[in-house]
């Protein structure tokens, strides 16, 4: 091999190796968009599960009050007809 032909085969290295190292540079930099998408993910689905869970207990007080309210009544109106006589 002539040293013309090693010359430019080492320079068709080195260029390769710049190449890698962006494309390296880039995949990096996609992972962490990655990463941070994944964070803010988590983060919406906290937000997520923290509204559920508030709309869940105020289901549960306003089904507790619907089903004791008869009993309220049953016992008011008892303690007003005990006062009264």
């Amino acid at each position: 091999m002539s040293e013309e032909q090693i010359a430019r085969l080492l320079e068709e290295m080195r260029d390769l190796q710049k190449q890698q190292i962006e494309l390296s540079k880039q995949a990096i930099a996609h992972q962490q968009q990655a990463i941070s998408n994944q964070q803010q993910a988590i983060a919406n689905q906290r937000d997520t599960v923290r509204r559920l869970r508030i709309g869940v207990y105020a289901a549960v007080v306003l089904i507790m009050l619907i089903a004791l309210l008869p009993s309220l009544f049953y016992a008011f109106n008892s303690c007003m007809r005990a006062v009264g006589r």
